[in-house]
């Protein structure tokens, strides 16, 4: 465990990987806002894969399908069908007083409620056969919204951005009828310990509901990516949209992600300073190919363009791979739908 003084950053540790030291200051410093908290859970998904025994899914997917906006539910009625890359089937009720991140990687998807009230709790859904339950099932009983569920510490996989990298974490679980295993664990070792009780989690987990899938609603709209890379990871909330495609959810940076947040978002902000490079779609854009002005790895590049409301940022691990004119021709035909 990392100590250092609150409200500030431990020298010689990633700014963007030292995420168990962000969770010690928000669980024991007490001088994060709300807006402080909501910009550690943002960026801890946009650089962690979580990971559990994944089966990823090789399917081709232009991000153009994915077309209705974050803000729309998905049906309540529980379905069998098979989810598609980009697809949920997990929900909040209606009555549910949170907002909530959601996305999904291969076989998982999950949805984080918002606030420091619900910290530090996450729904983590497993497809049909891709769940361990017995550590789960061997704990206690509980009912969970009128159903039967389980209360138990398990093995919680990848809470630090390493793929091995196991924690035994309060859970409470259940199987739905359409064969998805549902959980909800906190994802923060400090605060497991300040709450080792379940009252947490199983007030989380009242408001989750399956569905039939549907389509995660994103603001961007592609008519192709570079090299038609399948979709893998997406990821929604917070004001921000992202996506990431092809390769292997073990491993991070994605070949190719893009991510979209509302104009003049503050996370954008060091990838638009300066004076433009180029034009993308008739609008000033930046092309980048150092890491000290936009998060982008040892020879991989990035593209930032503000459009209407929207600034997109699209990153490549391998510039020889994916190059600079293929980032600027992924926005020849691209819509973008409000980002505010």
């Amino acid at each position: 465990m990392i100590e250092t003084p609150c409200g500030h950053d431990p020298q010689g540790v990633s700014r963007y990987m030292n995420i168990r030291w962000r969770a010690q200051q928000i669980s024991l410093c007490g001088r994060y806002s709300h807006m402080r908290f909501k910009e550690f859970m943002a960026r801890r998904r946009f650089w962690i894969t979580v990971v559990a025994g994944l089966a990823l899914i090789g399917v081709v997917f232009s991000a153009a399908v994915v077309r209705v906006r974050a803000d729309a539910a998905p049906p309540a009625s529980s379905s069998t069908h098979p989810r598609g890359p980009g697809q949920l089937t997990v929900r909040a009720a209606a009555d549910s007083p949170y907002t909530w991140n959601r996305g999904t990687t291969g076989s998982l998807q999950w949805m984080q409620p918002d606030g420091q009230a619900a910290c530090c709790a996450e729904v983590r859904v497993y497809d049909p056969g891709t769940y361990d339950s017995q550590a789960l099932e061997s704990g206690e009983r509980i009912t969970v919204a009128g159903h039967q569920a389980y209360s138990a510490t398990t093995d919680v996989k990848n809470l630090s951005g390493a793929a091995d990298r196991v924690s035994k974490m309060p859970t409470v679980g259940w199987q739905d009828k359409s064969g998805e295993w549902v959980t909800v664990v906190n994802i923060d070792s400090v605060s497991a310990r300040k709450n080792p009780g379940t009252d947490l989690l199983t007030g989380i987990a009242k408001y989750v509901e399956i569905g039939a899938p549907a389509d995660v609603e994103v603001p961007m709209h592609f008519p192709a990516v570079p090299g038609a890379l399948p979709l893998k990871y997406v990821n929604v909330g917070d004001g921000t949209a992202t996506l990431g495609f092809g390769g292997d959810a073990t491993r991070t940076p994605w070949p190719l992600q893009v991510q979209a947040s509302a104009k003049g978002s503050p996370d954008m902000a060091p990838s638009l300073r300066g004076a433009p490079n180029t034009t993308v779609a008739g609008r000033p854009a930046y092309y980048f190919e150092k890491s000290g002005s936009m998060r982008v790895p040892a020879g991989g590049s990035g593209l930032a363009v503000e459009i209407d409301t929207c600034a997109v940022q699209v990153t490549v691990a391998d510039r020889t791979e994916i190059t600079r004119d293929d980032l600027e021709k992924m926005f020849e035909g691209a819509t973008f739908d409000r980002c505010d």
